[in-house]
């Protein structure tokens, strides 16, 4: 869906043809992978390539770019929207899909979840409650619950600290998912709504970097 601004080798006179680099996108790599799609060129993978990239240290650090990438899908949305479903772009279409009902199921989530919270305070069962809809959300966590282990698991050798996360790996997946769906809602609107502007941003940096 996108390559990452962290690590990619691009042709110069395919970007100087779509028209470089969006200055007023926020995320500028989602935006330039779907100009580049669109206008036929592909974006593909490359195994062997390895980097190094800083991850956000704090909490607000993290808050606000998952927000940033939030409202950069949803900019991305609003501009090409109409041009994805242009004849001869099919490619696309599963990309937008993904990307589109990836932003409505975080909306649903959080109004449902609200929803059957305010169901159980009065009193009554959760509308719309099923055994495979519970059986479905507890295949879902084990399955993080075991990724998260083995990624420990393999970070382990570099990084013996590790495994003093390992008491929280079962809270983990809940915790990270409640708290994307709550960046996601806070950031999507003003991304489809307003037009976009000038973006920077900056991500603090460890000592000695």
């Amino acid at each position: 869906m996108t390559f990452s601004g962290l690590c990619t080798l691009l042709e110069r006179d395919a970007v100087l043809d779509v028209g470089g680099f969006a200055a007023d996108m926020t995320t500028e790599d989602i935006d330039l992978t779907w100009r580049l799609q669109l206008a036929g060129r592909e974006v593909v993978y490359e195994p062997r390539a390895l980097f190094g990239m800083q991850a956000p240290v704090t909490f607000r650090a993290w808050w606000r770019q998952r927000q940033r990438w939030a409202r950069g899908l949803a900019q991305v949305l609003r501009r090409y929207t109409t041009s994805v479903f242009r004849p001869g772009n099919w490619r696309m279409w599963g990309i937008w899909s993904q990307c589109f009902f990836s932003l409505l199921w975080a909306h649903l989530f959080l109004f449902f979840g609200l929803f059957w919270i305010v169901a159980a305070l009065l009193g009554h069962g959760p509308p719309g409650f099923s055994h495979a809809l519970a059986l479905a959300a507890c295949i879902v966590l084990v399955a993080g619950v075991v990724q998260a282990f083995f990624g420990i698991l393999v970070d382990v050798r570099s990084d013996p600290g590790i495994k003093r996360v390992i008491p929280w790996a079962a809270w983990f997946p809940l915790a990270y998912w409640l708290l994307s769906v709550l960046t996601v809602v806070r950031a999507t609107i003003p991304g489809l709504v307003r037009r976009p502007r000038l973006s920077t941003w900056d991500l603090a940096r460890a000592p000695g970097r």
